[in-house]
């Protein structure tokens, strides 16, 4: 037996002792517990990574003298992604793969053994190392050196960046600090240089030492040099594992010997590994936007903590709002993101509250103890150079699944509660989450498909170049299976080009063009993840323009390849979740904080007396259960009403899509569909036809709405409501169309019109009333006296935009929450809204009338 004694500073999180085969967690948090658990396959709280020790845990302490020495000179190690507690991709072949580097020029022989807990039984299977990174510098230091750039700690030069000692140490060769400053003053000349990864020290100020400081290339210096001192070669490795169904308890292990038959140290093995169906997740700040921020959480932390539910879920973040990893060239393999470093805040670039790009079940991941911070804590990590990216809302730091993001892991909740419903069991849900803030579509898209389209964004100053994220954040995990994708991303786009996807222009073209470079990617090996892998996104809610409203009904347009619903011919096998009508119910978050509408008064503890009634008897079933979380506005606000609080009904309407789609369950993919319009002779009236096939048995639902303008709180009058746009009958039509079309013209043509249902189609049709339309000159004196065109939930200006659904007075004035779902169409059994259009009125040659014509592709001629 032992016997142990661990000391820890007040400030100490967590430290493990493994002793096989007994392990034993000790943390410190806001409510301080141990564990001893015993070795078993299954454990409530998966252990701690062994290197997470820490700072206050001084080596200096210790009565030996720090001595850096290499671990081996051959060594294994996983890409990121992998890691305990990991869901590979059930009924098809996994990938498991990364690194390995060897003193050897000769292929190292690695073989991958995944063994079913339950039953023993071992596949072995020889990981393929045809390829030669070279050298270690691409499969580890450039990597490892950009990583530790992302924070102040231990290691610095003075320029303020991981020095050239530091990447001598993680090089994992050198004998003794000596030796790699001896190294480095010879390399890199005289700067001063730092060598211990573990104690942390602030990034002071320096003497200027002018060129020779390179920031990163110093690191790589250091790093490279070691590894050609040691004439170290870099090889990728990955194994394909056979198919396996859904759920289990496996462990992976992986040994690899040299040429000469030297062992290759190993990682750690990969433990409570499961197969069900994976998800990547990625875009920019609406997919980023973590659970903390929206209103549906203390609801799901309950059900999580309290209930037990959604423990099927497992968890993997890379990235964050403020945390990219771009790359000159795809990383397909690399340790940048992954658990290469410690947990501790000091030795990770996330901190505690992503854990590194550690797995975690949901369980663990929502159960983990929020430690409140210390001032001392506090001001220095706001003081550090990436201080703003730290979740420090309440001056506490989040755990895991507050900080992952919400689109992402409603969709996985609801997923499951969509199997519930069909009377099915959920398959394990693994997440991965890379999203990051203020991103360009082109950043994310490989070179080939970027070259497809003209008229893209290329922002070489933004947030990232385009390729960058494509080659550091999405290339890492193509050799990965999965299931299928979620994309949330276009505000950052909406200045830009929409274009047209006929045309190969702009954001119409880019779309499936990057669908189809990551399909491409994806499937590129033969019985891993389908060649039309499912693809999930969702339209931009309202406000999300970054100032460009005008733009914002073409960008939803665009994001359907310009067809106008999802799926279609050019984006096959996708389904989108519209969010036009989901903006935040708090829309005006200072002008109704101002009125004490969403907060009561503190010193009358009352609301505002011009407030409007809260009548949540209003909203859909399907939203009354956050209801009273609406009415608290507890709920904390990221940047104002750009990004929505409502990410669970998100999340709820993309689930729903992915069930009747890709899981052939009950239920309609996409709301209902124009298919076509008949104006009556007297002008009185259109019958707009909806798509029955796509209805798929639903009906269409038409929702109180005030069209009365007058009502308006909005300048010209617009609205996501049904608009008519006037012309003149005198032989120039086409003149009168591009008018309407014209957003500089502003939205003087354009009415709002009443709704009903079709009396003769109530199921599949709506009646659009046009007796109450007031025919006048426009500003040129020319007689409007017909309607020229047609739109519905496709604003035209900022304003129009900005108020979706809710432009009325009490919204606007910030006296009222927006309801989220209240636009007029909605098809009634599934409560999902209709897609968006715009179309002309045009003669029809055959029939005579007026009927609608939609721009190509989107087609919407259909008669009666």
């Amino acid at each position: 037996g032992f016997l142990v004694w661990l000391g820890f500073h007040s400030q100490a999180k967590y430290v493990q002792l493994s002793l096989s085969p007994l392990r034993a967690v000790v943390y410190q948090g806001s409510r301080g517990r141990c564990w001893t658990i015993p070795s078993a396959p299954k454990v409530p709280w998966p252990p701690i990574p062994t290197m997470g020790l820490p700072r206050a845990l001084s080596l200096a302490a210790l009565a030996a003298p720090v001595v850096v020495t290499a671990a081996t000179t051959n060594k294994l190690v996983y890409s990121a992604g992998f890691t305990s507690d990991m869901v590979l991709q059930r009924e098809t072949k996994s990938a498991v793969y990364g690194l390995v580097t060897t003193t050897s020029s000769s292929t190292p022989v690695i073989t991958v053994s995944i063994t079913d807990s339950s039953t023993g039984a071992t596949e072995s299977v020889v990981a393929d190392t045809a390829v030669e990174m070279g050298g270690g510098s691409m499969g580890m230091c450039d990597d490892m050196c950009v990583e530790s750039s992302h924070f102040c700690r231990g290691g610095m030069s003075c320029c303020g960046q991981p020095s050239c000692a530091q990447g001598c140490v993680m090089a994992h060769h050198s004998t003794d600090e000596a030796a790699c400053k001896a190294m480095c003053d010879d390399a890199m000349g005289n700067c001063e240089y730092t060598v211990s990864l573990w104690t942390f020290e602030s990034c002071g100020s320096c003497p200027d030492q002018g060129s020779s400081c390179g920031g990163v290339e110093e690191c790589y210096e250091g790093c490279s040099n070691t590894f050609e001192q040691a004439s170290k070669t870099t090889f990728a490795w990955k194994a394909l594992l056979s198919p396996r169904t859904a759920g289990g308890d496996y462990t992976v292990h992986v040994a690899g010997t040299t040429e000469d038959g030297d062992i290759i140290t190993p990682p750690s093995d990969l433990e409570r590994v499961t197969f069900g169906d994976l998800w990547y997740c990625a875009g920019q700040s609406n997919m980023a936007l973590t659970t903390h921020y929206s209103f549906e959480e203390p609801n799901v932390t309950r059900a999580i903590v309290e209930d037990g539910k959604y423990a099927n879920i497992r968890l993997m973040q890379y990235g964050d709002m403020d945390l990219k990893y771009e790359s000159e060239a795809p990383a397909y393999v690399t340790t940048t993101g992954g658990p290469w470093f410690a947990w501790d805040e000091e030795e990770s670039p996330l901190g505690a509250r992503h854990e590194a790009g550690y797995w975690r079940n949901l369980t663990y991941a929502a159960s983990w103890p929020e430690a409140k911070l210390s001032n001392e804590e506090k001001m220095r990590r706001r003081n550090s150079p990436h201080g703003h990216l730290r979740d420090l809302e309440d001056d506490v730091e989040l755990n895991l699944f507050h900080s992952f993001a919400a689109t992402c892991f409603y969709f996985a909740k609801s997923l499951t509660d969509e199997f519930s419903a069909h009377d099915q069991t959920a398959p394990p849900i693994g997440l991965i989450a890379t999203a990051v803030g203020g991103s360009q579509i082109e950043a994310w898209m490989p070179e080939d498909s970027l070259n497809e389209c003209s008229g893209t964004s290329l922002n070489t100053d933004g947030v990232a170049p385009p390729t960058k994220l494509y080659n550091g954040m999405v290339a890492p995990f193509v050799n990965m299976s999965i299931k299928g994708f979620l994309w949330y991303q276009g505000e950052n786009n909406c200045g830009g080009d929409m274009g047209d996807s006929v045309n190969d222009i702009g954001y119409a073209c880019e779309v499936p063009a990057m669908l189809r470079g990551w399909r491409s990617a994806w499937s590129s090996t033969p019985n891993t993840t389908s060649t039309l892998a499912p693809f999930g996104t969702v339209s931009l809610a309202a406000g999300g323009s970054e100032g460009h409203g005008y733009n914002m009904s073409l960008m939803r347009w665009a994001q359907t390849a310009n067809y106008g619903v999802l799926p279609n011919p050019a984006m096959p096998n996708t389904f989108m979740a519209h969010a036009y009508d989901l903006a935040d119910p708090w829309l005006f978050n200072d002008a109704t904080a101002g009125n004490n509408c969403s907060v009561v008064d503190e010193r009358t503890g009352a609301y505002g007396p011009d407030c409007a009634d809260w009548a949540p008897e209003l909203w859909n079933d399907d939203l009354q259960y956050i209801t009273p979380n609406v009415r608290a506005d507890t709920t904390d606000v990221y940047m104002g009403g750009i990004h929505p609080r409502l990410k669970g009904p998100v999340g709820h309407r993309l689930a729903a899509a992915a069930m009747a789609l890709v899981y052939d369950g009950s239920g309609i993919v996409t709301g209902p569909t124009l298919s076509g319009c008949t104006v009556a002779s007297d002008m009185g009236s259109i019958e707009v036809l909806f798509n029955t096939t796509l209805l798929a048995g639903d009906s269409i639902l038409v929702q109180a709405w005030d069209a009365n303008a007058s009502n308006f709180g909005t300048d010209q009058a617009d609205s996501a409501g049904m608009m008519v746009c006037l012309g003149s009958s005198d032989g120039h039509l086409a003149t009168s169309q591009a008018n309407c079309a014209d957003t500089d013209q502003g939205t003087s043509l354009w009415q709002v019109v009443p709704v009903s249902p079709s009396t003769s189609k109530p199921d599949a049709a709506v009646s659009v009333d046009l007796s109450g339309i007031s025919y006048e000159n426009d500003s040129d004196d020319a007689v409007l006296d017909t309607v020229v065109a047609l739109r519905y939930g496709w604003p035209m200006s900022d304003s129009g935009d900005g108020y979706g659904c809710c432009p009325f007075e009490a919204n606007t004035n910030g006296l009222a929450a927006c309801i989220p779902g209240s636009c007029p169409l909605m098809a009634a059994g599934s409560l999902v809204p209709a897609n968006p259009w715009y179309a002309h009125l045009v003669t029809d040659s055959k029939r005579g009338g007026l009927k609608c014509e939609c721009k190509a592709p989107q087609v919407c001629d259909a008669w009666r």
